[in-house]
């Protein structure tokens, strides 16, 4: 199989129009059936729920009667903050990027109405529901395109076409592609990549213009999780390379432009602090925190309580080729991107939550998928010109390929049981 792609006998071209076709029609056929907001995306989307349907930024209602289903996850709405308001623990990317479609989806829902269908256009209505959904699923799309963009500059397009399409069927981002796309991590996943896109793509010509887009960028990501703030360590890539005063001098300059982008960018964000906590910046998590001196290293990579490795085996090989990367193709980048994965091992292990409740895996990770391309897409060169291993690969490819879309189908119909069976099977 993966022979086929790697010698081109399959053209990039048609194997792009393939993945694309099946994520969003298994997507839509589920969002159309189910609905697309659930779970913690039903915190995600109230921001623009209430934006939009009642012009406020209370969110009593959303938490409590226009839910459409039920959640653990929702606020307790007796609690309120400084100024009078329900308090909200996420960052508000997701309700940002979700905008454009959102509109659509309402406009249709009122179009409905008007034809004599009994929708109601509340913003839980099912075309709003679908729009925010394949609204996320647009953004993951996006976000994998840059990262076959980005691995193009080292490898040929058969080859970054091939880690994209195995990272995708064989880590959880199909489960949120499809299962729960209103969930933050594809939006992140996105967002992460395009900063890393500017700062790799445009490495040795930034200038004003590119600097401020590296700060929008890097911006964006913030707002949409405010733990990846972190990941700006990919410009190392920038200062590593340059060489004597003249350069840093130059990167100093651009500085101001990129802080521009950063603070623009985040405007919205520091403003709805503002307006809910009171303050400009808040941390909004409660008494939801990290403990740094004694995290879960291990547990959240192999443990059957959704460690990463044990739920998305894939991993260890996008792992274990990433010192690949770094000494055959480029440590520049290769060591910022293994400080990434680094940095997201810590914050997640350090979280008072590590296994993240009810989550695919280690949920989290989906949103550093670059990092791990960078590492596959090494080991896929490193094999391909070794037919027996590379068959070998094929097959053991095909059962993960099996084994995830099965494990995600028995995830969804047993995780409502604390996912008791699934923790079994993992330990066996």
């Amino acid at each position: 199989m993966l022979d086929w792609f790697l010698s081109g006998k399959i053209p990039v071209r048609t194997a792009w129009i393939v993945f694309v076709v099946v994520i969003v029609v298994t997507a839509a056929a589920k969002l159309s059936h189910f609905g697309g907001i659930g779970g913690d995306g039903l915190i995600y989307y109230a921001p623009l729920r209430s934006f939009f349907i009642d012009h406020d930024l209370d969110f009593t209602n959303e938490f409590t009667v226009l839910n459409p289903s039920p959640a653990n996850c929702l606020p307790d709405t007796h609690f309120k903050t400084k100024t009078g308001l329900v308090p909200y623990k996420y960052a508000i990317g997701c309700s940002v990027l979700w905008i454009p479609f959102f509109l659509l989806g309402h406009w249709i829902a009122l179009l409905l109405h008007a034809g004599g269908l009994r929708i109601l256009a509340t913003g839980y209505s099912r075309p709003e529901q679908m729009a925010v959904g394949l609204g996320s699923v647009f953004y993951g799309l996006v976000g994998f395109f840059l990262i076959y963009k980005i691995l193009c500059r080292w490898f040929t397009r058969e080859l970054s076409t091939t880690t994209v399409l195995l990272l995708a069927f064989t880590t959880n981002a199909w489960y949120y592609f499809v299962i729960e796309p209103s969930l933050s991590h594809l939006c992140s996943m996105f967002a992460i990549s395009l900063f890393a896109y500017f700062v790799i793509m445009r490495h040795h010509r930034i200038k004003p213009l590119d600097a401020f887009l590296i700060g929008v960028s890097a911006g964006l990501m913030t707002m949409v999780r405010n733990q990846n703030l972190p990941f700006a360590v990919l410009l190392l890539y920038e200062f590593i390379d340059a060489k004597g005063r003249r350069s840093l001098k130059n990167y100093a300059g651009l500085l101001p432009f990129a802080l521009a982008g950063f603070v623009i960018i985040m405007l919205p964000q520091i403003a709805f602090w503002k307006v809910v906590f009171g303050s400009y910046i808040a941390y909004s998590y409660g008494t939801e925190s990290f403990d740094f001196l004694h995290p879960h290293l291990l547990q959240t990579l192999f443990s059957p309580n959704h460690g990463l490795i044990a739920w998305t085996p894939m991993i260890a090989v996008c792992l274990a080729g990433l010192p690949l990367f770094i000494i055959k193709k480029d440590a520049r980048i290769g060591l910022p991107a293994a400080l990434v994965f680094l940095f997201q091992w810590i914050i997640c292990s350090s979280w008072w939550c590590w296994w993240f409740m009810i989550s695919f895996g280690e949920r989290p990770f989906l949103d550093i998928s670059i990092v791990f391309a960078l590492g596959l897409a090494a080991f896929l060169e490193k094999i391909a010109d070794r037919p027996r291993l590379l068959r070998t690969f094929s097959y053991v490819s095909i059962v993960l390929i099996a084994w995830n879309l099965c494990f995600s189908v028995m995830y969804t119909l047993f995780r409502h049981n604390h996912c008791q069976f699934l923790h079994r099977i993992i330990a066996s």
